[in-house]
């Protein structure tokens, strides 16, 4: 499975390739030929992580998202809609009834996701204002991802593929 930004939202310079016999993920250059057949090749927004839904693996993807507002220099993205993809790792076996307990769990977290999730390619917006003057990172006590990109901290990818997800009410004078 290959995943790259959408042309529209520039910020990974790579793309990533998740080997399905053992979950590894590898970076290659955007300028790379692939071969991977249409239905495991993804352009998305934003990739939040990689989600476990009862036992199976699933890329979580933001699909649509409208710019917010510009914060601090920072482009504020909204999420619009979420694109979940079942990665069948080896080992890993679904049957009908949790199949259908997975769908219900995941039509449940789009509908979470697609209402006041924001988060930006520019900067952490867990950051405090002052905090992020003083060129502290964030606090990932408030970012609702942290354990989702837990395996792309693992695995050393490009930090450009990992976006704080934060959930607020978010007003902004025009």
């Amino acid at each position: 499975v290959t995943i790259e930004p959408r042309n529209n939202i520039t910020y990974a310079k790579t793309r990533l390739s998740f080997d399905l016999s053992n979950g590894r993920m590898v970076e290659q250059s955007l300028g790379t030929l692939v071969s991977e057949p249409a239905d495991r090749k993804f352009l998305f927004s934003a990739f939040l992580g990689i989600a476990r839904v009862l036992g199976s693996s699933y890329l979580l993807f933001a699909d649509e998202v409208t710019f917010a507002c510009m914060l601090d220099g920072r482009a504020i993205y909204n999420i619009n809609s979420t694109h979940f993809y079942q990665l069948e790792i080896d080992g890993e076996t679904t049957t009908k009834k949790r199949h259908k307990q997975e769908h219900r769990v995941i039509s449940q977290m789009k509908k979470i996701l697609s209402a006041g999730f924001y988060f930006s390619f520019d900067g952490d917006l867990t950051a405090l204002r002052s905090a992020a003057a003083q060129g502290k990172t964030g606090d990932a006590r408030f970012s609702w991802n942290t354990y989702l990109t837990g395996q792309l901290t693992a695995q050393s990818v490009d930090k450009a593929w990992i976006v704080s997800l934060i959930q607020v009410f978010f007003s902004h004078p025009t």
